[in-house]
């Protein structure tokens, strides 16, 4: 592959390795490039269109790079969303008899049992976007810190962000959902077994 510098006089041919061909007039660069170059994958390019390529593969190996990280922190947060739910629902058994010796149905029973997990999660959801949030704009500023002047877009990974809450709000509520069928049948005090 091989790059030109629209007016800017350099030439950068890529292939098997980049190479800069500073203070070449451009056109007769790019000729002679593309006589050498024939019947090779490479390809000329313009400057800019080499740092957009490049900018390109850099946010790919920094997305796949986020997403290693992120493994092992969403396992244990999967731990964590899975424990604290059932934990929550064990700890509410005297509750939740006393709420159907009141009249409610199993079902109102288990319905709201998922909505308290579901309210739980999104809070711990809205709480850890924030905290993602500051710490990114910290992250971000700490970075471009020194290019005064200089665009840097901004690059958010929606799809693993989405993966992230879709997963938290399935996995509590299935933990609601499990939580509640394993309890036991309410009983009166005086019947005790």
């Amino acid at each position: 592959m091989a790059r030109s510098g629209a007016g800017s006089g350099r030439i950068i041919a890529l292939g098997s390795s980049d190479t800069c061909v500073p203070r070449a007039d451009a056109a007769a660069a790019r000729v002679s490039l593309q006589r050498t170059l024939a019947g090779t994958d490479s390809r000329i390019l313009g400057s800019g269109d080499w740092i957009d390529a490049t900018t390109a593969q850099t946010r790919q190996a920094n997305n796949l790079s986020l997403t290693i990280l992120l493994g092992p922190a969403g396992l244990y947060a999967a731990i964590a969303i899975v424990n604290a739910t059932l934990i929550g629902g064990s700890q509410r058994r005297r509750q939740r008899d006393l709420v159907q010796f009141l009249g409610a149905t199993p079902d109102q029973v288990r319905r709201a049992a998922i909505w308290q997990a579901a309210l739980v999660g999104g809070t711990g959801l809205l709480l850890g976007g924030a905290t993602t949030l500051l710490l990114g704009w910290l992250v971000r500023r700490a970075i471009t810190a020194d290019l005064v002047g200089i665009a840097v877009p901004i690059t958010i990974p929606w799809l693993p962000l989405l993966g992230i809450g879709v997963t938290c709000v399935l996995l509590t509520v299935a933990a609601a959902a499990a939580g509640i069928r394993t309890r036991k049948a309410p009983h009166l005090a005086g019947n005790a077994p």
